[in-house]
């Protein structure tokens, strides 16, 4: 196997990966996920999911923005770390100010701390 076809190869398995991660995070089920829990059932390391925060303004995250056309935040709630999309970021805002948000109910009912 020449150098090409292993270059070809790694930035194949990088697209693929962040692929999954668009796919994961733009579910409607949830607003976002835990970062550890995320990296685990991904494959890969909580670093490699924080270089796709937008707020970092890496290679990789303008590179995450121009592929998938959102941006990807990176924020703790009760020191847990979480991992989601800015557009599930905004749809979050958009059910609170509706009253249909599930997780603000749940943090209401006493569900969360």
């Amino acid at each position: 196997m020449n150098i090409v076809c292993i270059v070809y190869f790694i930035i194949n398995c990088i697209t693929n990966m962040d692929s999954k991660i668009y796919e994961l995070l733009s579910r409607k089920e949830y607003y976002s996920l835990g970062i550890n829990s995320l990296a685990k059932r991904l494959g890969v390391t909580v670093s490699y999911l924080e270089s796709l925060d937008f707020e970092k303004k890496t290679v990789k995250s303008i590179d995450f923005y121009l592929k998938f056309g959102d941006y990807i935040n990176i924020f703790t709630y009760n020191n847990v770390r979480y991992i989601g999309l800015e557009s599930r970021r905004i749809a979050y805002e958009v059910d609170k100010l509706n009253g249909c948000n599930w997780v603000e109910n749940a943090i209401k009912a006493g569900k969360y701390d």
